[in-house]
């Protein structure tokens, strides 16, 4: 398979798609290198499947450009692309074998016999499913089901594969499997892949770039490290990973910058004095974004300042335990990896933060 040779960029220049008087999509902008993986993360109603669509040409953009390589297919329709989909529903069909149903593009592109099954072949064996060309739909797992569903649109060798929710069905530990395998097969074929999802972790999990999507437009664009330890807005800093966003007081006096760092300000937290990286954030009232495993508990009072708060809920989720503790700052959510001291509700703990995972954002 040649697929890593035809792969495309695809870029996105102020499109906007309207349905009446509903901006489903408002002059979003943004571009998936040739080669990566990019993932449309938002919650429902964003509209990230409509700009999935918008690629694979099954909507029109309203206004706006959209170009595959250096091709404008603004105004071309589905089947003048070279694009692919993976649906969230698989899409098999149900009266054909798993090869029938992996042939079957190739089938209605023309080509002949000994190609298209030479080449659905060499699709099932790359996402493992060798010796099962005659089984059909109903005697394959989930699983199973959704890796035929990518075979079949793998051996059409596209420009751009895309995926609209493709685990949504699947359990949590096959998901997991799954995310894992696109990903790496993503990477082996070199394939420009655009993927839809509404699951935090698989977006962090699976891309070189994610766009975060809120209310039609793009929130946020970056790597999954960016977007996790820098959010540059509390829709962000909420969505992706969950935080704790709390009220502090932002001052520069008397905080030097590092040498080779980024620009260093002083935060005030109730009693507590933070050095964090202002993110050109003015002095005055600023929110802070806290990440549930930067809390640090502890039932001994500890040296240096911290937080008093008590336990008001506990859960035992078995690889950590999740706290809610109310604070002077209000409610947090804690995830503590110690399983092994379970704090009660009621109980008094004092609270300082991690190195990682606390950051000022930006208003």
């Amino acid at each position: 398979m040649t697929v890593g040779t035809k792969a495309a960029s695809v870029k996105f220049e102020g499109v906007t798609k309207a349905f009446g008087t509903v901006r489903a999509v408002d002059t979003v902008s943004f571009v998936v290198e040739p080669g990566t993986l990019a993932t449309l993360l938002g919650p429902s109603g964003c509209g990230k499947t409509t700009t999935l669509r918008m690629i694979a040409g099954l909507e029109l953009p309203t206004s706006g450009r959209i170009l595959i390589g250096e091709r404008d297919v603004s105004r071309i329709h589905a089947t003048e692309r070279d694009v692919s989909m993976v649906f969230q529903s698989y899409a098999l069909f149900p009266h054909m074998t798993v090869l029938e149903n992996v042939c079957y593009g190739l089938e209605v592109r023309g080509a002949n016999a000994k190609e298209v099954k030479d080449r659905a072949r060499e699709g099932l064996k790359l996402v493992s499913l060798e010796g099962y060309d005659s089984r059909m739909p109903s005697e394959l797992s989930g699983g199973q089901q959704q890796r035929v569903a990518v075979a079949r649109a793998l051996v059409l060798e596209p420009q751009v594969l895309l995926f609209d929710e493709p685990l949504s069905n699947l359990d949590a530990k096959l998901r997991r499997r799954m995310r894992e395998d696109i990903r790496e097969l993503q990477q082996k074929l070199g394939l420009t892949a655009v993927y839809v999802t509404h699951d935090q972790a698989e977006a962090l999990a699976v891309s070189d770039k994610v766009i975060v999507m809120h209310q039609g437009r793009i929130a946020q664009q970056g790597g999954p490290l960016d977007l996790y330890e820098a959010p540059d807005n509390l829709f962000v800093a909420d969505f992706i990973g969950d935080a704790n966003v709390v009220k502090g007081e932002l001052s520069r006096s008397g905080a030097r910058d590092h040498d080779a760092g980024p620009a260093i300000a002083m935060v005030r937290l109730g009693n507590l004095e933070l050095l964090l990286p202002h993110r050109d954030v003015p002095d005055g009232p600023v929110d802070v974004a806290i990440r549930p495993q930067a809390v640090i508990l502890a039932t001994t009072r500890p040296g240096r300042t911290h937080l008093e708060g008590t336990i008001s809920k506990a859960a035992y989720i078995g690889s950590h335990m999740e706290y809610e503790v109310s604070t002077p700052l209000g409610e947090m959510f804690v995830i503590d990896q110690a399983t092994g001291r379970q704090q009660p509700r009621g109980r008094t703990v004092y609270i300082t933060f991690g190195d990682r995972g606390v950051t000022v954002v930006k208003p």
